[in-house]
């Protein structure tokens, strides 16, 4: 049954994302060659100049109607009239929230992907790519452990940075929900909170580091090592910073809801 309400996330949230992402991926690709051309007349420039706007519309449209899916897709479907719906469903509560983190996951890593691939699409030639390519191709056996690790690791602590910043939002719905009035009002607050929080403790944590002797010989410690290690320690308060919020909503929704 999770399966089957994941695979219904999903489809629900590309069925407004794709025909988005093929357009950026499209305009981008006249861009490509409208960018390159040049002419001394207003006329003769007009077309580059309109599909540049356009293109940039589209890159702002995709990443805003990624956050407002999230937003809608979470409040919707669990917090509001919706919800009579899917809590009847014979599944547990954890089960819908971490369908809608998963899908809400999936659709900021792509939107994220088809921006970055348009710009590439935009402003890179086909040379340059073609010469990235060989000499990374060409770089990828004298990889290290280390160097493996690393990559592992960054790729890991930017999606635990996606989930946390989709769980930060749902905690805030789920907070904005206990109230009896202006819900989305008290969301934004308990949002604009969390994150005060959070930025203090993070001072904090920093501030008590700055203060202890950590004494280091660069000239033999390994840049990869030590890269490791930070991203280590990054991930791991990331995760401990998605399961607070995962708990808050959670329990709210077990606890709490109120659909009234």
């Amino acid at each position: 049954m999770f399966g089957k309400l994941l695979k219904y996330d999903l489809r629900s949230m590309f069925k407004t994302c794709v025909p988005l992402w093929l357009a950026l991926l499209a305009v981008a690709v006249i861009n490509r060659f409208t960018v390159h051309f040049r002419s001394d007349s207003f006329l003769g420039a007009l077309p580059t100049v309109v599909f540049m706007i356009f293109y940039v519309a589209l890159v702002i449209a995709a990443v805003m109607v990624s956050m407002v899916l999230i937003v809608t897709r979470f409040y919707n479907g669990l917090l509001k009239d919706e919800g009579y719906l899917m809590f009847t469903l014979p599944v547990k509560p954890w089960q819908l929230v971490i369908s809608k983190g998963v899908t809400a996951t999936i659709v900021s890593i792509l939107s994220t992907l088809v921006a970055i691939v348009s710009v590439v699409l935009v402003s890179s030639s086909t040379e340059a790519m073609r010469q990235f390519c060989r000499e990374l191709w060409g770089n990828l056996p004298k990889f290290t452990g280390e160097m493996w690790l690393c990559v592992v690791l960054s790729f890991l602590t930017v999606i635990a940075t996606v989930v946390a910043s989709v769980t930060h939002i749902y905690a805030a719905l789920a907070i904005g929900h206990l109230a009896s009035k202006h819900r989305i009002g008290y969301a934004v607050l308990a949002y604009i909170g969390i994150n005060m929080v959070m930025t203090a403790i993070g001072m904090t944590l920093a501030e008590l580091l700055s203060h202890t002797e950590i004494s280091i010989d660069l000239d033999f410690i390994n840049p990869f090592h030590a890269g490791n290690i930070v991203l280590t320690i990054v991930l791991v308060l990331t995760l401990i910073v998605i399961a607070i919020y995962y708990f808050i909503t959670e329990r709210i929704l077990t606890k709490r809801l109120n659909l009234e």
